[in-house]
Formats: structure tokens, C-alpha cells, sequence
């Protein structure tokens, strides 16, 4: 199993879609953030009230949660069975998955870029200079360890494109179980 993660703007769902070009299958998260602009419910996340995610949770329905900011994200139980399933998830919910899964069947990537880079894709999708601002101070604390429990730091560049990202991680993905195999 794959797990993306890395601050707001790094790519991790333009790079997750990518990967199923490549025979992995993206994982649909639920949360209770509203909608963005163009996003569908079971495509992008499965959008759920707090009162909806607070039952499912209370029945045991997730794997992992993590509660960010305002809102909640969860993975379905259902979503680990699949070897090749790609996860985005926050240092919480890796650390959740760690505990329920081991660390062994994961990989886990870190997508990085330069604040520049990360406030001009956040700007594309709508948020406000302000919000924006917030929420990459207070990821700057969230991720600052990040890379000492992935197994891989990808370093995006504004020439760097998803497909370039998925293919690499596919490489490596494919080169981690032949190495597993022998």
C-alpha cells in the first residue's frame, strides 16, 4: 500500500490519480469539509456531515481518522484490503495506519515543494491569501518531522509534472516488491 502525504498544494491527489494509470487504485477518503469547486461526492472524497462521520466512527467504520482544523477525514476499513490501494493521509492518519496495518506493507512518500509553489496551486483552487497563509503555518509544525518516518522525500517543482511524480513512485513501488519477493 502507498501512502501519499505532504502539505496542502503538494500534489497528492493530482499524483494519487495519476497512479492509477499505472494499476494502483486511489483510495476515497471521507470527510466533513464542504465541496470544492468541481469536486464530486465519491470521486474526490465522500462528503459527510460531523453527525454522519461520528456514527460511522462510532461503528467502527474507519481504519484511521484524523481531525484537522475544523473538519474530519477517515479511511474506510475496506479501503486495506487492496495491496495495491494509494492512501492520502496526514502524519495523524499515518501514524494511525502504522498502528493498525504495521509499517512493513507500507510505503510511504512525502510530495514536497517551495512555499511559492504550494501558495500559487492552493490560489488555483480558490482558497484566500489569508487561508492560505494559515494553513501552511500551521502544516510547517504538522509536517516538520514528516520525513524522517517516509521511506521516500519527492521534492516538486513547478516543471515537475504528476504524471513524471507517479511514474517514479510506481518504479520504486514495483523495485520495493521485487526486492520483498527475493
Amino acid at each position: 500500500m502507498i501512502i501519499l502525504t505532504g502539505k496542502s498544494g503538494s500534489g497528492k491527489t493530482t499524483v494519487a490519480k495519476e497512479l492509477e494509470k499505472h494499476g494502483f487504485k486511489r483510495t476515497v477518503t471521507c470527510t466533513t469539509r464542504p465541496k470544492r469547486p468541481g469536486e464530486k461526492d465519491g470521486v474526490d472524497y465522500h462528503f459527510l456531515s460531523q453527525a454522519q462521520f461520528n456514527k460511522l466512527e462510532s461503528e467502527g467504520a474507519f481504519a484511521e481518522t484524523s481531525h484537522t482544523g475544523y473538519h474530519s477525514y477517515g479511511s474506510l476499513k475496506e479501503s486495506y484490503k487492496d495491496p495495491k490501494a494509494v492512501f492520502i493521509l496526514d502524519p495523524a492518519g499515518i501514524e494511525n495506519m502504522i498502528r493498525k496495518v504495521g509499517r512493513t506493507s507500507l510505503l510511504i512518500i512525502y510530495l514536497d515543494a517551495d512555499r511559492i509553489l504550494l501558495q500559487r496551486r492552493l490560489s488555483k483552487k480558490g482558497d484566500s491569501p489569508l487561508k492560505i497563509q494559515e494553513r501552511l503555518a500551521e502544516e510547517e509544525t504538522k509536517y516538520m518531522n514528516m520525513r524522517n518516518i517516509c521511506d521516500f522525500s519527492i521534492v516538486q517543482r513547478a516543471d515537475t509534472s504528476a504524471e513524471q511524480t507517479a511514474l517514479l513512485i510506481s518504479w520504486i513501488a514495483k523495485r520495493g516488491s521485487q526486492d520483498a519477493a527475493s
